[in-house]
């Protein structure tokens, strides 16, 4: 699975986020994509919560990110993380597919953006 960059955004990304009214913030990555998620646009999304790390240092850190289903096969859509030639591309360890349903109950019950499934990502955690 391919990861789109994002300063490179295609075109339909970028509509999608000016049509969400956001502009995606360092260190809120479960913000970032649950709103796009959920935004009005024709993107085929998928939320997902997993773990990531910098390619220069393996330290894993929970982060949201989104799966884009497209034509020519899926990508990783992180509006949040941006590869770095200083620093390398990102690694995606393994995450938990989270439905869109899940995702509004929870921005309903909890009045904010937040890891849903902070549990289930405790129990795999890449070693």
């Amino acid at each position: 699975m391919t990861v789109l960059r994002t300063a490179r955004h295609p075109p339909e990304v970028r509509a999608a986020l000016r049509a969400t009214c956001m502009r995606p913030l360092m260190k809120q990555c479960f913000r970032n994509s649950q709103m796009l998620l959920l935004g009005p646009h024709e993107l085929a999304l998928t939320y997902v919560e997993g773990w990531a790390a910098r390619s220069d240092m393996l330290f894993w850190f929970e982060h949201g990110w989104l799966i884009w289903h497209r034509a020519g096969g899926d990508q990783i859509l992180d509006v949040t993380l941006e590869p770095s030639s200083k620093f390398g591309p990102i690694i995606y360890g393994p995450a938990i597919e989270i439905p869109r349903h899940d995702v509004e109950e929870s921005i309903a019950t909890h009045r904010s953006y937040i890891c849903i499934r902070e549990r289930e990502l405790s129990a795999i955690r890449p070693k």
